[in-house]
């Protein structure tokens, strides 16, 4: 008796393809064997849910104070031009936190009621979310006087 998984007898045959069907392509044909995905989704939610973000720091009083004698000092020499650095926090759109951003430009105004400072190219940031300020003129003044911005001005 021949044994069923002996297939020595047609083993050698040449391949005659099919006369009815054209042969499916190769990206095709290795879609049939790719991993189903069960839950369609589930990878990104996973991934989201691990992104990670950053919390917003809360500044001291002491710090709001310094903050805000920077800022007047900017709004009483707003005609210069001033080249302004900071740290600046952006919330994130899809879960609570979010990331701190750096960002350097030439302040044109400080809209005060808003409380918003409007730099060329019209980027916006909300001085609520200013972390640190700097400019080159804050700067000079501290070196000028061998005082911190703060010492200057009792802040």
């Amino acid at each position: 008796m021949k044994n069923i998984e002996d297939y020595s007898d047609i083993i050698d045959l040449p391949y005659r393809p099919s006369k009815n069907h054209t042969p499916m392509d190769r990206l095709n044909r290795a879609a049939q064997f790719a991993p189903f995905a069960a839950l369609t989704g589930f990878g990104e939610a996973i991934n989201e849910t691990g992104r990670l973000v950053d919390e917003k720091i809360e500044l001291s009083a002491s710090e709001v104070e310094e903050l805000n004698g920077k800022l007047r000092f900017l709004g009483e020499n707003l005609e210069k031009n001033q080249r302004v650095s900071l740290v600046y926090f952006v919330p994130d759109e899809r879960k609570k936190g979010g990331e701190y951003r750096f960002f350097g430009g030439t302040l044109k105004k400080i809209r005060e009621v808003e409380g918003e400072l409007v730099f060329d190219g019209g980027t916006v940031i909300n001085v609520s979310d200013i972390l640190k300020l700097s400019s080159p003129e804050l700067d000079a003044l501290d070196d000028l006087t061998g005082k911190s911005f703060e010492e200057e001005t009792g802040e």
